[in-house]
């Protein structure tokens, strides 16, 4: 990959990264401190899984607005399932996720129906799932010791992070380095080249939603069992947007085609140290919605001009092989 790639690529989320961290250090002695690190990377195991599979389908080209009710079906079914272990409570929801991800993934494909619309028609069809089978309350693991191995924590390490950043890079070397990985951002950088190229259109489709069901009810499920408990309010459209402004932070292009798994963890890193950054600042919750908001609007608007700029410089670099300049040959009298 040529250095111009990479600083296309990460760039902005880098800075941004390390720009915000040291405003916050400077501002207040309790940031630059291993809780804060711990409690980043702790945002991973439902941010950052969540944000995964919604990345997967935008670099498809597609959008999935269900992952946050994908999220709380989950850890409803958890918290039923629990009594059985915490493995049993881990892989039954996210089985269930992924059956449900690649269901609605062949709807979406077979039909050609805009993804935007029937994932929406989905989120408020799971919210209203989570509603019944909760009774709109909250229910309690009936064994809390399941738990247990959630909580526990490694320096700034926890299984929950661990896991979570383990899923991510699996997704990411999956994406860049198998067939099916390389369809999702065929089809996603432009459907009509990847048709005329011979890659089939409804696979990748099928396949980005079957990672984003199954991230997001991974997330659900850790969350709920490290937390004890589910309700059919757990997770709002905030944990949605949280999740797409990490999208759109870290870098992947919602043109589709562009962007990986290091651009989702950049993105995850930058608004849970801005949450963090608050925390430690004891600001009102709608500041940190605030903040995250000014963020993604800059960010968005300096990756723009920063493709626009290396767009140009292509174009320039081609001209000039296409049209090298003659030297001129004075002809002396």
């Amino acid at each position: 990959m040529r250095l111009s790639d990479l600083r296309d690529r990460y760039a902005v989320p880098l800075v941004v990264l390390v720009v915000e961290w040291l405003v916050f250090a400077s501002i207040s002695s309790n940031f630059s401190r291993e809780s804060t690190v711990y409690a980043i990377l702790n945002g991973f195991p439902l941010i950052g899984l969540v944000a995964t599979g919604l990345a997967v389908t935008v670099i498809a080209g597609e959008l999935d607005f269900s992952v946050a009710s994908t999220a709380a079906v989950a850890g409803v079914i958890a918290v039923r399932v629990s009594s059985a272990g915490p493995l049993i409570a881990i892989v039954v929801p996210l089985i269930c996720g992924m059956a449900y991800g690649f269901l609605q993934g062949y709807v979406i494909a077979k039909l050609e129906i805009s993804s935007l619309v029937f994932s929406l028609a989905m989120m408020i069809l799971l919210q209203g799932v989570a509603y019944v089978t909760t009774h709109n309350s909250t229910i309690v693991m009936s064994d809390l010791k399941v738990s247990d191995p959630l909580l526990v924590r490694w320096g700034i390490f926890s299984l929950g992070s661990v896991i979570a950043i383990g899923v991510l890079a699996l997704v990411g070397a999956a994406l860049a380095f198998t067939k099916y990985g390389r369809e999702i951002y065929a089809v996603g950088g432009g459907r009509v080249e990847a048709i005329s190229a011979g890659v089939p259109l409804q696979r990748p489709i099928r396949y980005a939603f079957c990672i984003s069901g199954g991230t997001a009810s991974l997330a659900g499920a850790l969350t709920a069992i490290r937390e004890g408990s589910a309700s059919g309010t757990g997770f709002s459209t905030t944990l949605l947007l949280s999740a797409s402004a990490a999208v759109l932070i870290g870098g992947i292009g919602l043109r589709g085609g562009r962007g990986t798994m290091l651009n989702v963890a950049l993105g995850v890193a930058i608004v849970q140290g801005l949450s963090a950054g608050f925390a430690a600042l004891y600001a009102q919750f709608y500041a940190i919605q605030l903040a995250t908001g000014l963020m993604l609007f800059f960010v968005v608007i300096l990756q723009t001009f920063m493709e626009s700029l290396s767009a140009r410089t292509r174009l320039r670099r081609r001209q000039s092989v296409r049209h090298p300049k003659r030297p001129v040959i004075s002809v002396g009298t």
